[in-house]
């Protein structure tokens, strides 16, 4: 693994030889420096990658002279952040699923907690399980009230809208799921 603090003494201690350029594996850079290092540019540019290496930041010299490490620990941080999610997701579900147990008999706690809707399922754990529909119908009957719920939006071929799921309410009970 290179280091910012070497490279940068070299560039200011041998720079005008390349020992940097070297070092971080800038080997053609470094033989051009080497070859004109009887000029004072090679020392001149070696002033400056001292001070560029000074003031740059250490994810830009690792993405910069070290691109196999910076994606490596990339792809860690990556890995760490989806176990860290599938973790977070599993806890919101356990979590969601003893609220609902305070709220609901436990054999339906569990199935609202998974996210499965039922016929006779109430409004109140339809919602619960999907949120408020993205669109809705009412209707008014002489039996009562009843709804169409609809879910899983996205845009149509044919330039509307649509849904993946249509859920039938009357009387606040579930009565139909239809995937569309």
């Amino acid at each position: 693994m290179k280091s910012k603090l070497i490279a940068a003494v070299l560039a200011i201690t041998l720079g005008f030889l390349g020992a940097h350029k070297f070092y971080l594996g800038r080997t053609k850079q470094a033989v051009l420096y080497m070859t004109l290092f009887w000029t004072t540019i090679p020392a001149l540019l070696a002033l400056v990658d001292f001070l560029v290496l000074i003031f740059m930041s250490e994810e830009l010299f690792e993405q910069t002279y070290m691109p196999d490490f910076y994606r490596t620990k990339i792809e860690s941080l990556r890995r760490e952040n989806d176990k860290n999610e599938k973790e977070n997701e599993k806890m919101r579900r356990e979590v969601h699923a003893a609220s609902m147990e305070n709220q609901y008999q436990e054999k339906y706690a569990q199935a609202i907690a998974d996210e499965k809707v039922w016929i006779g399922m109430s409004k109140e754990m339809l919602i619960e399980v999907f949120g408020y529909p993205e669109k809705e119908k009412k209707h008014l009957t002489q039996e009562g009230k009843n709804e169409r719920y609809y879910y899983g939006e996205y845009p149509h071929p044919q330039g509307h809208r649509a849904y993946r799921l249509e859920v039938q309410l009357e009387n606040e009970k579930v009565i139909g799921i239809k995937e569309l």
